[in-house]
């Protein structure tokens, strides 16, 4: 698998932010969960230019306005999706 620079560098970040590793990656995604047991996820897709929120909770703000910088550097979109 090879990531580029800029992506490799987006997965780092989010995975400071998070303090944690991917749980799974791809060529063109990776994932982070955040809350096993909500299955609450973190997840950038490359090939869309997202990062997405899967059964996102907003308890910490912190964590959200990071996300939100993250995006805001590398030109990425975030969006919410509910998984069940």
């Amino acid at each position: 698998m090879k990531f580029t620079t800029e992506q490799t560098d987006i997965i780092c970040t989010i995975s400071i932010v998070l303090k944690k590793i991917p749980y799974c990656y791809s060529e063109n995604s990776a994932e982070w969960f955040v809350q096993v047991i909500k299955n609450e996820c973190v997840g950038v897709d490359f090939e869309k230019k997202e990062i997405q929120l899967m059964n996102w909770n907003y308890l910490d703000d912190t964590i959200y306005l990071q996300l939100l910088g993250i995006c805001k550097i590398y030109n990425l979109e975030i969006e919410e999706y509910q998984r069940k």
